[in-house]
């Protein structure tokens, strides 16, 4: 029941991947043309709804994703009944992944400002958390591993192909 509030996106895909026996869920939130209201880094853009699952820490983590190592930002959060996440996500602007909001606000400018890929993403991971770190870093890299078509899907995205095809 985790589901991150990014409220004037373009376009969303959600999906639960299963790895080892645990669900991890694959939040992507996609903006086509950024422009103000509808923008990547936006103080309305939160991984927690802020009733059902609150913020409690956040952090950073080291990923590695399609080949590449990436650092990641991640969040815990607190949710209904006891249940805590452990959240890990990125941005994608201009053709680049960050996870550094500042550094996406300046993609963003650099593209606007010379031409480039305008469109943008944010990419999360999350899990419920086991009690053992490495363990639930283990399952969100083991899903990522697993999903090697998101910068294909984003890739197509930016030319005006079907988002979403190719995420499994």
């Amino acid at each position: 029941d985790w589901n991150p509030v990014f409220p004037r996106v373009s376009a969303t895909v959600h999906g639960v991947l299963p790895v080892d026996g645990r669900l991890v869920d694959l939040h992507v939130a996609y903006y086509w043309r950024q422009r103000p209201g509808s923008e990547l880094i936006s103080w309305e853009n939160r991984l927690h709804d802020g009733a059902r699952w609150r913020y409690m820490a956040g952090g950073r983590a080291t990923a590695a994703y399609a080949g590449v190592t990436l650092p990641v930002a991640s969040e815990r959060l607190a949710g209904p009944a006891g249940q805590r996440r452990l959240v890990w996500y990125w941005y994608w602007g201009d053709g680049q992944f960050t996870s550094r909001p500042g550094v996406a606000k300046l993609l963003q400018a650099r593209a606007v400002l010379l031409g480039g890929e305008q469109r943008a993403a944010v990419i999360a991971v999350s899990v419920e958390e086991s009690g053992d770190a490495a363990v639930d870093g283990a399952a969100l890299q083991a899903a990522l591993d697993g999903q090697p078509a998101i910068t294909r899907m984003l890739k197509s995205a930016a030319r005006d192909e079907a988002p979403g095809r190719g995420c499994s």
